[in-house]
C-alpha cells in the first residue's frame, strides 16, 4: 500500500474537495477504491485522531462541591457554627469550639459525599453515550467490513446505504438516486439529491455542495460509496460542536415529582422546627444552641440530597441495563419502562434468529427443498426427496442468478464463522448461491455485467431492482419483492429455460404456493426480470420504474426460515404474567406471523381473527381500531404509517406502550411511543436517534428484562423516599416532643448532623440497589400518573416513625432521671441502631424480609455493619465520645439500644404477616 509520507492534518486541511475530481480526490489523500490497508488505517488514527467530537465535560470539581453549600439551612448551620466558634474563642470555652469545628467538619464530609454521588451520577450519564456507538460499512483491504465510526481516517472508502446516518464529511466517488437529509445541518428541510460526477466552484456554500455528504446527515434514499476527507471535530459538525462545551441533561419527570415532594415535605418541617426553635428559647434559653439544634434538625430532616438519589439509581441502573444489551438514550425511558403495558415487538431478529435460510425455491412445475441452516454454504437439493443437481435446470439457475445480481449484501467470513454484511434475507440468496453453484460464483455472475441502475426497496415499493448492461449491450433488470407485487408486474412466466405468457392458472399456482409456504412459517420472495434491447443514446430515459420493473418475466419464489429465538416464549410468558399484553407488529404475510406467534406464545391457534393486515388497518379509522385492538395480537403486512396508527389508538386506551423498529419510516412511531425500541445492530442511524432504548442484541428477552429493571427501579426510588423519610420524621417528632413535656434537648446538633451523614445517607446508598422483590414480574404495570408515595406508602412510613418515636422518649425518659449525658447517648445510639434496622425493614412491604434473604443486598450488610462498627467507636474511643459528648454505655444498656432497635425490623414483620393473611397472599 502507499505510504502517507507528507499526509498530514495541515496538509488537507481547508482543500475545497468539491472542487476536485474524484480521481484527484482519491490522489490526494494517497488511497483508492480499494480502500486503506489496516496497517494505513492504523497510522492514520495515530496521526489524525479518533473520529469523535469533544467529549461531554461536566462540571468541574470544585464548583459541584460548592454547589453543595448553596442550601439555605446549610448557610444559617455554618453561619451559627462561626458565631460558635468566635464565642468559644472570645469566652475561652473548649465545647463551643470543638462543636463549631466538628459542625463544619461534619458539613464539609457531607458535602464531599454529595460531591461524589453527584460526580457519580454525571461519570454513569456519560458512559452511557459510550455504548451508542456509531456503525460504518467501509472498504479496507478491498473487502467491505463494518466498524465503528470513530476509527474511519481520511482516506477511507465508505458505503452509504438508505436509513444510515454519514459518519464523516465526505467526497462522493460513486452515487446511485443519492438523497441526503441536511435539515440538522443546513436547515433544508427536504432531502438534497447528491451527484459524485459534478465539480463545483470554491465559492459554493455548503448547502449547495451536492458531490460532498457531510457527518451526522441522513441517506434517505438511494446508495453512495464516499472518501473521507475530515473526521471529527474537523468535520463541519465538529466546527459547530466547538461551540458547545456542555451538553445538559434533561430532568426526569421522576426527578421533578421527588423535587415536588421534597418541598412539600419541606414546608411541613420547617413549621415544625420554627416551633421546636421558638420553644427553645423558651426552655432552653440560650439563642444560640436553639439555633443550631433547628437548623441541624433542618438540614436532617429536609430531603434536599433526594434528587440526587434519583439521578443516581436512575444513571447506574441505565449502566446496568447498557451492560446487558439495552442501552438508554435518555433517563426518562428508565422510568417509563416500568409502566410499559403493551410491547409491540417487530417479528424477524427480535422473536427470532434473524439468519434466514432459503429452505424451499418454487418454479413452474418443481418445488425443490433445500437442507441446511443459518449462512454456512452447505446443504443439498431436493426434488420429490431425491438429490439433485440444481445447476442443470435453466429456471434454478436463473433464479439464483437474479438473487445475487439483485443484491446489496456481501458474504464474510472469519474463524470458520460466516457473517452476512447488510440485509440477512439478501445474505441467504447469497448462501444459497454457494450451496447450489459453488463458490466463486458470486464474483463469477458479477463479471458478466456492468452496473447501470437501482431503484431500492421501500416499504411502500415492496421490491427493488439492478440493472446492468450485458455484453451484448442489452438492459437487464432483476427484480424481487412481495410476491402478490412481483406476479402482479410480471407478464410473461420462465418454465424450463423458455419464456411463456403468464396465465391465471400460473397465478393460481403460485398463489397456491405463495400460502402454503406462509402456512408453514416461511418468509416469501419472488424473483423475476427484463431483458430490454434499449438505444444506446436514449438509455438515461429508459432509467425508470416504469420501464424497468414492468411487463416482468416471473422466475419463481423461495421459502425461508428464520426460526424463533429460544427463549423467546419463556419471556413472552413472563410478560404475559407480569400483565403486560405482547402484539407482533411484522411486515411479514399474515400466516408466516401466525405461525410464528402460534410456535411462541403470542396467539393460542391459527384463527386470523387474531390478525388485522396492513391493507385493512389502512382502511381502518382511528375510532375503529381503538374498538377492535385489544382483542388484536398480530399486524401483518403493516407499513411505518401503521405503526403510528397503532401507537396512537393504544394510546387513547390508556396503554403504555413500547413499540419496535428498525427503519427511517419508523421513527415517527418510535418517537410517539411511550418507549421506542430501535435495534442496535440492523437499525437504522435515524430510528435509533429516534428510540428511547436500543437493542444491542435486538432480542425481545431484552425488552422484558428492561421493564423489569425499569419495575426494580421504582420500586427502590420508593424504598428509598420512604426510607428517609420515615427515620428523618423520627428525628424531628423526638426533639419536638421532648420540647412539648418541658424536657432538655434530646439530641445535640453534632448528634443530629451525624444521623443525617452516617445513618441516614450510607444505607440508603444500600437501598438504591436493592434486588428485584419476587413478585416484581407477578404485578400489573404501575400507572404512570401515580405518585411516588402511595397512601399505603404514607401509612407506612407513619406507623415506622411512631415507633421509633415512642421507643426512643420511653428510653429517654427512663435514662433522663439517671443522667442528661447517659440519656442522650441511649437515645443517640437507639437513633443509630434503629434507622440501620429500618433500612433492612424497609427492603419489601409485603414478604418477610428473611424469605428474601438478609444478606442478598451485600452493599445494604456493608453499610450497616459499618454503621454498627462507626457507632461503637463514637461511644468507646475516648477522644471520639469527647467530642460527640457521649458517655460510655454499660454493657447491659448497649445491649439494650441494640434490642429496642430491633424491634423496628420485628414490628415491620409482624405488619407484613398481618398484610398477607388478610390478603391471602
Amino acid at each position: 500500500m502507499k505510504n502517507t509520507e507528507g499526509l498530514n492534518p495541515d496538509k488537507i486541511k481547508g482543500i475545497p474537495w468539491h472542487t476536485l475530481e474524484a480521481k484527484e480526490v482519491l490522489r490526494v489523500l494517497d488511497t483508492s477504491e480499494e480502500g486503506l490497508s489496516e496497517k494505513e488505517a492504523e497510522n492514520r488514527l495515530a496521526m489524525f485522531g479518533y473520529n469523535r467530537l469533544e467529549e461531554y465535560k461536566t462540571k468541574p470539581k470544585v464548583e459541584i462541591f460548592l454547589d453543595q453549600f448553596k442550601d439555605f439551612v446549610v448557610g444559617i448551620l455554618i453561619v451559627a457554627a462561626i458565631i460558635s466558634l468566635f464565642i468559644g474563642l472570645s469566652e475561652n470555652s473548649i465545647s463551643e469550639i470543638y462543636d463549631s469545628i466538628l459542625i463544619i467538619i461534619i458539613l464539609i464530609v457531607n458535602a464531599l459525599i454529595g460531591t461524589y454521588q453527584e460526580l457519580r451520577a454525571e461519570k454513569a450519564i456519560v458512559s452511557l453515550k459510550k455504548y451508542i456507538k456509531l456503525i460504518a460499512k467501509v472498504r479496507r483491504n478491498g473487502k467491505l467490513k463494518e466498524i465503528s465510526s470513530e476509527f474511519l481516517v481520511p482516506g477511507d472508502i465508505v458505503l452509504l446505504d438508505p436509513g444510515s446516518k454519514v459518519p464523516a464529511d465526505m467526497r462522493l466517488i460513486f452515487s446511485s438516486d443519492l438523497y441526503v437529509d441536511e435539515s440538522l445541518l443546513t436547515g433544508e428541510s427536504l432531502p438534497v439529491a447528491k451527484d459524485a460526477n459534478i465539480v463545483l466552484d470554491e465559492d459554493t456554500v455548503v448547502s449547495d455542495r451536492l458531490n460532498m455528504v457531510y457527518s451526522g446527515t441522513v441517506v434517505t434514499h438511494g446508495h453512495g460509496v464516499g472518501v473521507v476527507v475530515a473526521t471529527g471535530s474537523e468535520s463541519e459538525f465538529g466546527k459547530i460542536a466547538k461551540l458547545i462545551r456542555e451538553i445538559e441533561v434533561p430532568e426526569t419527570p421522576i426527578k421533578v415529582k421527588t423535587k415536588q415532594l421534597g418541598k412539600q415535605i419541606s414546608i411541613i418541617f420547617v413549621l415544625i422546627i420554627t416551633f421546636v426553635f421558638f420553644q427553645g428559647l423558651l426552655l432552653l434559653n440560650d439563642i444560640l444552641l436553639t439555633l443550631m439544634t433547628a437548623v441541624s434538625l433542618a438540614v436532617a430532616a429536609v430531603p434536599e440530597g433526594l434528587p440526587v438519589f434519583i439521578t443516581l439509581i436512575l444513571a447506574l441502573s441505565a449502566l446496568e441495563m447498557a451492560k446487558k444489551n439495552a442501552i438508554v438514550r435518555n433517563l426518562q425511558a428508565v422510568e417509563t419502562l416500568g409502566s410499559t403495558s403493551v410491547i409491540c415487538t417487530d417479528k424477524t431478529g427480535t422473536l427470532t434468529e434473524n439468519q434466514m435460510t432459503v429452505v424451499r425455491i418454487v418454479t413452474y412445475g418443481k418445488d425443490l427443498e433445500v437442507t441446511g441452516n443459518g449462512y454456512r454454504p452447505e446443504g443439498n437439493f431436493l426434488l420429490n426427496n431425491k438429490v439433485i443437481d440444481p445447476s442443470k435446470h435453466d429456471d434454478i439457475v436463473k433464479l439464483i442468478e437474479t438473487g445475487v445480481m439483485c443484491n446489496r449484501s456481501e458474504i464474510t467470513k472469519e474463524n470458520d464463522e460466516y457473517k452476512v454484511v447488510g440485509d440477512p434475507l439478501e445474505g441467504a440468496l447469497l448462501v444459497l448461491a454457494e450451496k447450489a453453484l459453488g463458490a466463486g460464483v458470486i464474483d463469477k455472475l458479477k463479471r458478466k455485467y456492468v452496473y447501470a441502475h437501482e431503484i431500492p426497496f421501500t416499504s411502500a415499493r415492496k421490491r427493488m431492482s439492478i440493472s446492468y448492461l450485458d455484453n451484448e449491450g442489452n438492459l437487464v433488470s432483476f427484480v424481487k419483492g412481495s410476491p402478490e407485487i412481483i406476479i402482479e408486474l410480471s407478464k410473461k412466466i420462465l418454465v424450463d429455460g423458455e419464456i411463456r405468457d403468464l396465465t391465471d392458472e400460473h397465478r393460481e399456482y403460485f398463489n397456491r404456493k405463495v400460502e402454503e409456504l406462509a402456512k408453514s412459517a416461511l418468509r416469501t420472495l419472488a424473483l423475476a426480470f427484463k431483458i430490454t434491447k434499449p438505444v444506446k443514446e436514449d438509455i438515461q430515459s429508459m432509467l425508470n420504474e416504469e420501464t424497468l420493473e414492468s411487463d416482468l418475466v416471473l422466475i419463481g419464489i423461495v421459502g425461508m426460515i428464520d426460526p424463533p429465538r429460544r427463549d423467546a416464549k419463556e419471556f413472552i410468558e413472563k410478560a404475559k404474567k407480569a400483565g403486560i399484553n405482547v402484539v407482533m407488529v411484522t411486515g411479514d404475510h399474515a400466516l408466516t406471523a401466525l405461525a410464528i406467534g402460534k410456535e411462541i406464545g403470542i396467539v393460542e391457534d391459527m384463527n386470523e381473527e387474531n390478525v388485522i393486515h396492513g391493507r385493512e388497518l389502512d382502511k381502518m379509522s382511528e375510532d375503529e381500531l381503538v374498538e377492535k385492538i385489544d382483542n388484536v395480537k398480530i399486524f401483518a403486512r403493516v407499513s411505518p404509517e401503521g405503526k403510528v396508527k397503532i401507537v396512537k389508538a393504544f394510546k387513547r386506551k390508556g396503554k403504555i406502550t413500547a413499540m419496535t423498529g428498525d427503519g427511517i419510516n419508523d421513527a415517527p412511531a418510535l418517537k410517539l411511543a411511550d418507549v421506542g425500541v430501535a435495534m442496535g445492530k440492523r437499525g437504522s442511524d435515524v430510528a435509533r436517534e429516534a428510540a428511547d432504548l436500543i437493542l444491542v442484541d435486538e432480542k425481545f428477552p431484552t425488552i422484558v428484562k428492561a421493564i423489569e429493571v425499569g419495575r426494580v427501579i421504582y420500586d427502590n426510588i420508593r424504598k428509598t423516599v420512604a426510607y428517609l423519610l420515615s427515620s428523618n420524621i423520627a428525628e424531628v417528632m423526638i426533639i419536638f416532643l421532648a420540647f412539648l413535656f418541658n424536657w432538655p434537648l434530646a439530641m445535640l446538633p453534632i448528634q443530629i448532623l451525624w444521623l443525617n451523614l452516617v445513618s441516614d445517607g450510607v444505607p440508603a446508598l444500600g437501598l438504591c440497589v436493592d434486588p428485584p422483590e419476587s413478585d416484581v414480574m407477578k404485578r400489573p404495570p404501575r400507572d404512570p400518573k401515580e405518585p411516588i408515595l402511595r397512601r399505603f406508602d404514607f401509612m407506612r412510613i407513619t406507623y415506622i416513625a411512631a415507633v421509633i418515636t415512642v421507643l426512643s422518649l420511653i428510653i429517654y425518659g427512663t435514662y433522663l432521671n439517671v443522667d442528661l449525658a447517659y440519656a442522650r447517648t441511649m437515645v443517640f445510639s437507639f437513633f443509630v441502631f434503629a434507622e440501620l434496622f429500618n433500612s433492612i425493614a424497609m427492603r419489601t412491604e409485603k414478604e418477610s424480609v428473611f424469605k428474601v434473604g438478609i444478606f442478598s443486598n451485600k452493599l445494604l450488610i456493608v453499610s450497616i455493619l459499618a454503621g454498627f462498627a462507626l457507632q461503637f467507636a463514637l461511644i468507646y474511643v475516648p477522644f471520639l465520645d469527647f467530642i460527640f459528648r457521649l458517655e460510655e454505655l454499660k454493657l447491659e444498656d448497649l445491649l439494650l439500644a441494640i434490642a429496642a432497635s430491633s424491634l423496628i425490623l420485628i414490628f415491620e414483620e409482624i405488619r407484613k404477616a398481618i398484610y398477607r393473611v388478610r390478603n391471602r397472599l
